[in-house]
């Protein structure tokens, strides 16, 4: 499994998020305030998918997003290495905001598809 797995983590957030996406600065707010209540229970990662060819353009819009939001957790970019591991395949996600929180063996145990889903109601169970 991946390295989180070798931490006390009952679960892990997993969010694709679009830096160009309105609905992000909600999505922000939210994660912080979540990342900040349940730190130490839940490992929080952001997977942003930059919908654009270049990689390059793809990373300064990436690096420009985190740096601006602010967003101090784990953050890996879908675009950077999508060739060998394709998160958004993996997770099968195909719409945005998703959320999905696993278990520490793995496990898929949610899947929170759009921006009224409140990820609280099973982060509040752990």
């Amino acid at each position: 499994m991946n390295q989180t797995s070798k931490l006390s983590v009952a679960i892990e957030l997993i969010e694709k998020r679009i830096a160009e996406c309105s609905i992000k600065l909600h999505e922000t707010k939210e994660n912080k305030e979540l990342n900040k209540k349940y730190s130490g229970k839940v490992v929080f990662v952001n997977v942003a998918d930059e919908n654009v060819k270049d990689l390059e353009q793809a990373k300064k819009l990436w690096k420009q997003a985190v740096k601006e939001d602010g967003m101090t957790w784990t953050q890996i970019l879908n675009n950077e290495g999508k060739e060998e591991q394709d998160l958004l395949k993996l997770y099968n996600i195909t719409s945005f905001p998703t959320k999905i929180l696993i278990d520490p063996e793995g496990k898929v145990v949610a899947r929170l598809v759009g921006a009224t889903a409140d990820p609280e109601e099973f982060l509040k169970a752990l």
